[in-house]
C-alpha cells in the first residue's frame, strides 16, 4: 500500500486531488494543508512514502517546508504539481532534493498522477516534458562547464589533450569504470581501454586510483596534485 499525502491551502484542489486518487486500491490517500506549525508533525505521525506539494511561483515558503522534510524524513518521496513553468522554483526544487514534478498545463488526470506517484515509489524520477528537458539542458551545462574547467587545470600543468582524452579524463574524475564509459560514450570496452592508456600517458601516470587522485587533486584545489611520474603504459 502506498501511503500518499496532498499538500494545499486550498481545499478544493486539496480533495479534488484527493478523490482522484482514493479510487486506487494500492494507495491510501491522506490531505492537509500547509503552514500551520503542524505539518513536519503531521507528516511525522502518517509516515507518508509520497508527499504532494501542489504549487504556484508565489509558494516559495513551501520549499522550505520541503527542504525541512528531506532533513527530517529523508526516505520520503516528493512531488509537486506545478501550476506554470518557473525555471527558479524547479531547480530549488531540484536542490532540495525533489524527485518529481508534473506541469499542470492542463488537468492532470487520473491515470498519469496514479502512474507517476507509482514511478516515485518504486524509486524512479518524475519529470514532465518541458521540465525533464529543462532539467537536462542544466544538466549538460554544467558537464560541459566542469570538463572545461577540467581542460584548463590540465593546461596549467601544460598537459594537452584531444576532445576524446578529455572525455576519458572527466570520467576518470568522476571514477567510472570502463563498462560505464563505454555506454556513457557508445564505444566498446576495447576503445575504452586504449583510450584510457593514451589518457594515463597524457598525465604521466600508469595506474588508475593514481591517475584519479591526481585529477580530483587539480579539481578541488585541496592540496597539490600528486606527482606525476615518467613511466607509461
Amino acid at each position: 500500500m502506498i501511503k500518499v499525502m496532498l499538500v494545499d491551502h486550498n481545499s478544493l484542489i486539496r480533495h479534488g486531488l484527493q478523490m482522484l486518487l482514493q479510487g486506487n486500491k494500492d494507495m491510501q490517500v491522506h490531505a492537509t494543508e500547509p503552514f500551520s506549525g503542524k505539518l513536519q508533525k503531521e507528516i511525522a505521525l502518517y509516515c507518508p512514502d509520497i508527499v504532494i506539494f501542489p504549487v504556484d511561483i508565489l509558494e516559495t515558503a513551501i520549499m522550505e517546508e520541503v527542504r525541512t522534510l528531506r532533513e527530517k524524513q529523508p526516505q520520503v518521496k516528493v512531488l509537486m504539481l506545478m501550476s506554470v513553468f518557473e525555471e527558479y522554483f524547479i531547480l530549488e526544487g531540484l536542490k532540495a532534493g525533489v524527485e518529481g514534478f508534473l506541469l499542470d498545463e492542463s488537468d492532470i488526470s487520473k491515470k498519469q498522477l496514479a502512474t507517476s506517484i507509482r514511478q516515485l515509489y518504486e524509486g524512479e524520477y518524475v519529470l514532465t516534458g518541458k521540465i525533464a528537458a529543462f532539467a537536462m539542458k542544466k544538466l549538460q551545462d554544467m558537464y560541459d562547464s566542469e570538463k572545461q574547467e577540467l581542460k584548463n587545470r590540465l593546461l596549467d600543468h601544460h598537459i594537452e589533450v584531444s576532445w576524446r582524452e578529455l572525455d576519458i579524463l572527466y570520467l576518470l574524475l568522476k571514477n567510472r569504470k570502463n563498462k560505464e564509459m563505454a555506454v556513457s560514450l557508445n564505444l566498446t570496452e576495447k576503445t575504452i581501454r586504449d583510450y584510457v592508456s593514451s589518457a594515463y600517458k597524457k598525465i604521466g601516470m600508469n595506474r588508475r586510483q593514481e591517475a584519479v587522485a591526481f585529477l580530483q587533486g587539480i579539481m578541488d584545489g585541496s592540496g597539490d596534485p600528486p606527482q606525476k611520474k615518467s613511466n607509461s603504459l
